[in-house]
């Protein structure tokens, strides 16, 4: 592994950390493991540092500057703009969504309805729609006279509309603009700087701030954002597996689905870069992911540290 890709792993690491432990109620094993990770190695420090560093630059410097001067700046060897990248992109924030990373606990404690790290959490809301709330996620719901609204503040929802008496819309409201149900089970996930919209059944209207209208019809899924809807891809129904507590994989990286899996889990999931080289398909648990570490570890014969119940760390034995 090269020193770049040792840093770039390690900024990961320390977005995940930064997050979690901002959030204000971290118990004090959290704060144990992470005190862990940071003593572990160097590079773990430097992250960290990093971390820090780029909180309080962008804490006193204002929107689109504090990216512009982000971009413009340089640290210890690394590109300033690529420092920021592998912190974001690492907690799924990417470049556009440092205001959202730094408000996140905020915003998850002040909505009307959230799920917890590795909670999936079912609903039946006042018209009989089944709401779905993905792990650590958060929605504030608005029915009134005239249309039934759930605003995603953040994470991933599934729902399926019920039938109103009085014919309101049921519409999601994301930070890109609106997506209104059609008879139908679809879900939304609000993404850094985009929506991403997956249909199982009949369509959604999708309505973007600054867009025309588009359908996106069962079988389909796209991002938008609030000037443009992409272009369709095919999703599978296996996609709305997780809603069970399932994940359904095919032939993904190793390294990808220990993401995934690590976004169910309090702490942190960190793993070496050579598991990237090897592929898997299979279903896992998301409600009990070690379990899943059991079975991947048997059937690739990986080593799995556990440090405590907030880091675990896989490797190749």
């Amino acid at each position: 592994m090269t020193e770049r890709e040792r840093q770039r792993q390690a900024l990961k690491a320390a977005a995940r950390w930064h997050v979690q432990l901002a959030a204000g109620d971290a118990p004090a094993e959290l704060h144990q493991a992470w005190q862990l990770w940071l003593a572990s190695a160097a590079e773990h420090r430097w992250a960290w540092a990093r971390v820090e560093q780029l909180q309080g630059r962008l804490a006193s410097v204002p929107g689109a500057l504090a990216f512009d001067t982000l971009q413009r700046s340089e640290a210890e060897g690394l590109p300033r703009r690529s420092v920021l990248k592998g912190l974001l992109l690492a907690t799924g924030l990417g470049l556009g969504g440092w205001g959202s990373y730094r408000s996140q606990p905020a915003q998850h404690w002040l909505a009307d309805v959230h799920s917890a790290t590795g909670e999936i959490r079912h609903l039946t809301l006042d018209d009989g729609s089944q709401l779905v709330l993905d792990t650590a996620s958060a929605v504030d719901i608005r029915f009134d006279h005239q249309q039934r609204l759930i605003r995603l503040r953040h994470g991933r929802i599934f729902l399926t509309s019920g039938k109103d008496s009085r014919q309101r819309p049921l519409r999601v409201e994301t930070a890109q603009g609106l997506v209104e149900a059609l008879g139908t089970r679809f879900s939304v996930e609000q993404r850094d700087t985009a929506s991403r919209v997956e249909v199982f059944e009949h369509a959604v209207r999708i309505n973007p701030h600054q867009a025309p209208a588009r359908r996106l019809h069962a079988g389909q899924r796209c991002q938008f954002d609030s000037h443009v809807v992409h272009a369709a891809q095919t999703v599978a129904s296996s996609e709305a597996a997780w809603t069970g507590g399932h994940l359904i994989v095919e032939d993904w990286r190793l390294g990808d689905l220990l993401e995934e899996l690590g976004r169910y889990r309090p702490g942190l999931l960190s793993y070496s870069n050579e598991l990237n080289g090897l592929r898997v398909s299979g279903t896992f648990s998301l409600t009990d992911s070690d379990a899943a570490l059991s079975a991947l570890a048997t059937s690739f014969k990986l080593q799995v540290r556990r440090y405590n119940r907030f880091w675990v760390s896989v490797g190749l034995s």
